[in-house]
């Protein structure tokens, strides 16, 4: 009996306090109702939207408003129904600005580079590792991935991420969304959608034609939302078509919630909501605080009936499905699991991998790389992005500042950054600094002198740009260039010059374009590392540049992966997510960038009048030749395609491809199958090849290997404006080719789709 009595009194006491709560004054609210007898959302039965529903029931209409803001970081918690605030972490490369120690969680490679992987593996890990990084902290939602499409190389955010080519994108966002939420973090996709350039990112008008939306800026939104598990979704700042992505009822109640059957949140980029009818439109959630889903704006509103009560009810509901969908409400859960290591291994190792396998060998003249450590003993490495504070007892040379910046980034409110390397997160969005003793693993200089040895000289010599404008900079000494048996150049974007909120330039700075060519100049052995997310100006030195890596933002073991991919430890695999343009006015997107003010607007208008026609379909079309084209990428041994085989599967546009792959060089390594496929007299206008499936291959040396890759129904259908669906033209021919990049079609066959 007295436990009976002691139970009363504790659910007598949480009603009391939830009515006190629910009941505060708050500027414009009216007098709350008292609530109805209380069942605990942990003592709710039933599959998550049944549950959803048994608390929704309970909520005065007060408490359900309360329910569509967040403050901060955090959302509004009900203490009287046991719901509690349940805690975000920016960004896609790992977690900040969220709860627990997040000022040095592991330093993730960025987005742009686990694209280069080409490996679905790898982006589980990726996701898995990000997920137990939040659970270590007591993240409930990870804001990330990005997926975004590399629509123009200088957007800003370009490095967060995947590349240019949806299928390509979906794929890896499929296995990070997966793996994440599996963890019991939710992945939060975003900037949903054509968020595509940073310049007036908050106010510009995307006009995308409804192909173009759901044939290339949708599709890896939707893998995520359909294949990754419980996902959220964050609008963009920008307006499409007209209206803001959060006031868009197209984009959100119609394509995401109907047609994809979204059963998750949609919340806002942090300020991008601006009216109060957004809640009507299709948006959950605004953050980080309620500037226009207040109960405030919501009374008159419902007044006037341009918000109506369902409209609360529906965004109440999905945002409660969501946390029972992931146990976050059952009793007994816990979501910080102290159990877990802040500085992870785990995390640590999937770092390296990723940063391994992202590297791409984009030119490598005269077998110039891998070093062979026996003949190569004094190697100078020059470059702002070398180094950010080396030791000089690591090279004998002086360390200096390097000049390339920092990429941590205050969180959370405590301290300022540490001096970590540029080469770390990249922009500004989501970058972190490693622990401690992880920063000499991120170290460009470092990671070189390391893997060379104790028997080779490794010198850094630094380059400084005069205070004065007019004054020439600091230099290297030509002379000790020429004396090295090899010059490596670290050159490349950092969090300042690539980052959120501004797109960059196209070409590097004029200093590390005259670094690049003192060192060619003096020694025909030299290596170019550079660091960006996308294409960056190489055509003024390319040619000239014997060897040259793309290296992304690696993250805190980028200095461990650079130093073993220059002397063959491990042999480059990535190839190119991007296309890599010569000139960014030879990109097919640069006529439509970045938008005209038309009569009566204080916004750009960006016209997406390219279309389907960008990137490496947009050279197709015009018949040029990028730089480097999409999926390029060397390696340290060779690979032949052989005996390709494409047969329709009865079942309807469908299709099984096989080939075999031979290693006929003398090492290990990876090869990438890309599979595109073009079709032929379709009546309307379709690129010459789209990427529809691709296969990583580990072979040794002499090694073959036979692969089978199926292609669905969507590597066939294109989105017909006519029908408003997709549609494959049976009767067609298609074909099918298997390449080495977008431009090295090793084998094809034609298809008549039946």
């Amino acid at each position: 009996m007295r436990q009976q009595i002691l139970a009363l009194m504790v659910v007598s006491q949480a009603c009391i306090v939830g009515t006190l709560w629910s009941a505060a004054p708050q500027i414009g609210q009216a007098p709350a109702q008292n609530p109805p007898a209380v069942v605990l959302a942990r003592d709710t039965k039933g599959t998550p939207d049944q549950r959803a529903d048994q608390i929704l029931a309970q909520l005065t209409l007060q408490e359900k408003v309360s329910l569509l803001s967040g403050n901060n970081f955090t959302t509004h918690a009900i203490p009287r129904l046991g719901i509690t605030g349940f805690e975000m972490s920016d960004g896609p490369q790992g977690v900040r600005n969220g709860p627990g120690n997040i000022n040095q969680a592991c330093a993730f490679p960025c987005g742009a580079a686990l694209a280069a992987t080409w490996d679905p593996d790898l982006a589980a890990a990726y996701g898995k590792a990000v997920g137990l990084e939040g659970r270590a902290r007591g993240t409930n939602y990870q804001l990330g991935p990005g997926l975004c499409i590399c629509r123009v190389p200088v957007n800003g955010r370009n490095f967060e991420y995947f590349g240019e080519d949806p299928y390509l994108s979906g794929t890896i966002a499929a296995h990070w969304t997966r793996a994440c939420s599996d963890q019991g973090v939710v992945p939060t996709i975003k900037h949903f959608a054509a968020n595509d350039q940073e310049t007036q990112r908050n106010s510009e008008d995307s006009v995308v034609d409804e192909r173009t939306m759901h044939e290339i800026y949708l599709p890896a939104f939707k893998r995520a939302v359909q294949e990754g598990g419980t996902v959220a979704v964050m609008c963009s700042y920008n307006r499409l078509n007209g209206s803001y992505a959060s006031n868009n009822d197209w984009l959100l109640n119609q394509v995401l919630k109907k047609q994809w059957s979204f059963p998750g949140i949609v919340m806002s980029d942090w300020g991008a909501s601006h009216d109060v009818t957004d809640v009507a439109k299709g948006l959950d959630l605004e953050m980080p605080s309620g500037r226009n889903l207040n109960w405030a704006k919501i009374q008159p509103a419902l007044a006037a009936g341009t918000v109506k009560e369902s409209d609360i009810d529906n965004a109440v509901h999905r945002f409660l499905r969501t946390a029972f969908a992931m146990g976050w409400l059952d009793s007994g859960w816990v979501q910080k699991n102290a159990s877990l290591p802040l500085d992870s291994p785990d995390s640590a190792q999937v770092a390296l991998d990723v940063a391994r396998s992202a590297i791409v060998l984009l030119k490598n003249d005269r077998a110039a790389l891998p070093l062979d450590r026996s003949k190569v003993k004094n190697i100078v490495v020059i470059g702002p992005n070398a180094t950010a504070g080396a030791e000089a007892a690591f090279g004998g040379g002086r360390a200096g500042r390097g000049g390339g910046g920092a990429t941590s980034r205050p969180s959370g409110g405590g301290g300022g950054p540490s001096p970590v390397p540029a080469n770390i997160g990249g922009g500004g969005s989501g970058a972190v600094a490693p622990f401690p003793n992880h920063a000499a693993e991120a170290d460009y200089f470092q990671g070189i002198r390391k893997a060379a040895g104790e028997g080779v000289k490794v010198t850094y010599l630094p380059a400084t740009a005069a205070a004065n404008p007019a004054d020439p900079p600091t230099m290297p000494d030509a002379a000790l260039l020429k004396a090295a048996d090899a010059v490596i150049v670290c050159v490349g974007l950092n969090r300042y010059s690539e980052a959120e909120g501004r797109d960059r330039a196209f070409d590097l700075p004029k200093l590390q374009q005259d670094l690049i060519r003192l060192a060619t100049d003096a020694n025909p052995r030299t290596i170019v590392i550079n660091n960006s997310g996308a294409a960056v100006g190489m055509a003024s030195w390319a040619d000239q540049t014997p060897a040259i890596l793309q290296a992304w933002y690696l993250g805190q073991a980028g200095g461990i992966a650079i130093g073993q991919a220059l002397f063959g430890d491990i042999n480059p695999c990535g190839r190119l997510c991007s296309t890599f343009d010569r000139t960014f006015e030879e990109n097919p997107a640069f006529a439509n960038y970045p938008g005209q003010n038309l009569p009566g607007q204080n916004y750009p208008t960006v016209k997406y009048d390219e279309g389907v026609f960008y990137g490496y379909r947009g050279y197709d079309k015009a018949a040029k030749a990028p730089l480097f084209p999409f999926g390029h990428g060397l390696s340290y041994t060779s690979f032949e395609f052989s005996n390709l085989q494409v047969a329709q599967k009865a079942a309807g546009a469908e299709a099984n491809v096989s080939l075999e792959v031979r290693n006929t060089g003398a090492r290990a390594g990876a090869e990438i199958v890309e599979i595109f496929v073009g079709e032929q007299a379709c009546p309307i206008p379709r690129p010459l090849r789209e990427l529809k499936a691709f296969a990583k291959v580990q072979l040794d040396p002499g090694q073959t290997r036979r692969i089978e890759i199926y292609l669905g129904p969507g590597a066939f259908a294109y989105w017909s404006p006519d029908k408003k669906t997709w549609t494959a033209d049976t009767g067609n021919t298609f074909i099918v080719e298997a390449a080495a990049s977008e431009r090295d079609i090793r084998l094809k066959q034609s298809l008549s789709l039946k």
